[in-house]
């Protein structure tokens, strides 16, 4: 069964984070694993996915504003194909059962397509491009912006039961 759990342990968060595949994916170019401190902070939420007790994912939300959440999903890459459904509903319920924000938020870089499909499957709407507003192995790339209300994730969810 899969479960989303609020994390509070740094040392955890940043041991999955920086694994080599998922790092390589959330990182800018130049950033080091040594520079990347998760900051524990009660407007933080490190939201762990597991798959019964096995942590296979992590969502970091964190406010932009007093409306909005902005949402980032890290799945390890073994897990992805199986459970990522999984993790997005349980991510959103969490999201619904435990913040009161209005509105979330997620940017997506262009050079992942799998991650946009993924994220307009979980009821996102695209809401435009961010230009060249992220720099991937020395290349400023496109990100695209993506949201859905508080309204839209529950109607969401009702359907997908």
């Amino acid at each position: 069964m899969v479960t989303a759990i609020r994390l509070y342990r740094a040392d955890l968060i940043k041991q999955f984070l920086t694994q080599d595949e998922l790092w390589e994916r959330i990182a800018e170019y130049g950033q080091t694993v040594d520079m990347f401190v998760p900051v524990i902070d009660d407007s933080i939420h490190w939201v762990g996915l597991f798959d019964d007790k096995r942590l296979f994912g992590i969502i970091f939300l964190h406010p932009h504003n007093s409306t909005t959440m902005i949402a980032h999903i890290n799945i390890q890459k073994k897990d992805r194909y199986k459970l990522s459904r999984a993790g997005g509903i349980v991510g959103l319920e969490y999201i619904i059962e435990n913040t009161d924000y209005d509105k979330v938020q997620t940017e997506t870089p262009v050079i992942y397509p799998n991650v946009m499909k993924f994220v307009e499957s979980m009821g996102f709407r695209k809401e435009g491009i961010s230009r060249k507003s992220i720099n991937k192995n020395t290349q400023l790339v496109d990100q695209v912006m993506y949201g859905a209300t508080r309204q839209e994730i529950i109607e969401f969810l009702s359907k997908d039961k």
